[in-house]
């Protein structure tokens, strides 16, 4: 486990969730704690970064490529031929250098920072209308990976921390963005066309009243996601959670699990509830 003594920052009494009272200091404490569990999500991969100087509120800024001056443990990568840089962390000293920063959401890309132009996930996110029950969210998740797993590719759940749940399918990292985007679209699509009184995968609003949004948009070059583990930067600091499936049809929900409460439902947790995630990467496979 990392000592966060060893790490100093500015201003580390600063309170970046104000309703909750959680410091940069305490940002930087929870980070110690889940690290192990959340270092496979998010070192080696190129990120984008939600900073907010003065905690939750209308200062935050979104963040995608390297600023000149970097605390110490934070590298780049070169994105293209204009030679966009995007920031890569290694290890905990970077993550560190991130609460430096006052970065409250980690958004990595589904790709390492040594093969960016291979996807080795797809995600998919569950986005409801305010008017669904949450029972149609879970239901919808189950319908994601019951398709998933007919194709062959296994399917794992987190939660959003915001509205919705997450569905991933670890690849092999053979495949290129044009073709995991191509199919992340049409399977959602599909599902939708199926299943079109519950489900729709257009971005519109007026399209969304009454369903599910299945955003399949972030299985793109450059998209992100919101690391497994990361706290969002929304009043109650609720975490994006892997979570079991027994969990998903039990109803765990959105926001169910915060900085205060996941160290502890960590220290339970007989095994990591993405086991086998690494082991479970396939082929992306074309759709009948």
């Amino acid at each position: 486990m990392p000592d966060a003594s060893r790490h100093s920052l500015t201003s580390p009494e600063r309170v970046l969730w104000p309703d909750t009272g959680l410091t940069k200091q305490g940002l930087l404490e929870y980070y110690v704690a889940v690290w192990r569990w959340m270092e496979p999500h998010v070192v080696g991969r190129p990120l984008a970064l939600l900073r907010c100087p003065d905690g939750v509120g209308e200062s935050c800024f979104f963040q995608k490529h390297a600023a000149q001056s970097l605390p110490e443990g934070i590298r780049t990568v070169t994105l293209d031929e204009a030679n966009d840089l995007a920031p890569v962390i290694d290890d905990f000293t970077g993550l560190a250098g991130l609460v430096q920063l006052s970065v409250l959401e980690i958004h990595p890309w589904s790709a390492k920072a040594d093969d960016i132009e291979h996807a080795d996930h797809l995600i998919f996110d569950l986005d409801p209308d305010p008017s669904i029950d949450w029972d149609e969210v879970t239901a919808a998740a189950l319908l994601l990976r019951k398709k998933l797993e007919d194709l062959g590719l296994a399917a794992f759940a987190k939660t959003s921390g915001g509205k919705g749940l997450h569905v991933i399918a670890p690849l092999d990292a053979t495949a290129e963005w044009e073709q995991v985007r191509d199919f992340a679209r049409d399977f959602s699509k599909r599902l939708a066309e199926d299943e079109p009184e519950r489900l729709t995968a257009q971005s519109a609003k007026d399209r969304r009243q009454g369903r599910i949004f299945i955003d399949y948009l972030r299985n793109g070059r450059g998209t992100t996601s919101v690391a497994a583990y990361c706290p969002r930067a929304r009043p109650g600091a609720a975490v994006a959670a892997p979570v079991t499936w027994a969990e998903v049809e039990a109803g765990v929900r959105a926001d169910a699990f915060t900085v205060e409460n996941m160290p502890e439902r960590l220290a339970s947790l007989a095994r990591d509830p993405w086991d086998g995630f690494d082991a479970a990467r396939r082929p992306l496979p074309k759709l009948p």
